[in-house]
């Protein structure tokens, strides 16, 4: 009967409970982890940065080259020395570009 009592003074009331089942145990039961996480995880705030992705519209310039023109006669039949003049390579567009915008 003494040793009844002094275990029942020793140990303090939780039940115990077989390795499987230790409240250290993954599956102690089905929310564990979603309660940990509310109750460990509230008071943190968000890790994301403040901003946002926007499309923005970019103009790409045209592309000439250099090339010499030599002499030669017009339509209408007058000479033209030769000279060097810009040939369209490719034309100019616009361009997308995501850009990151801070708060």
């Amino acid at each position: 009967m003494g040793a009844a009592i002094i275990n029942g003074i020793n140990h303090d009331s939780r039940p115990s409970y077989n390795r499987h089942y230790s409240r250290h145990s993954r599956h102690h039961y089905a929310g564990y982890r979603q309660e940990y996480k509310n109750r460990h995880h509230k008071k943190y705030k968000s890790h994301r940065p403040g901003g946002y992705w926007e499309v923005e519209r970019i103009w790409v310039e045209p592309v000439y080259e250099k090339k010499w023109n030599p002499g030669h006669y017009n339509r209408r039949g007058n000479w033209i020395s030769g000279r060097y003049e810009n040939f369209l390579v490719q034309d100019g567009y616009f361009q997308e570009e995501k850009v990151w915008v801070w708060h």
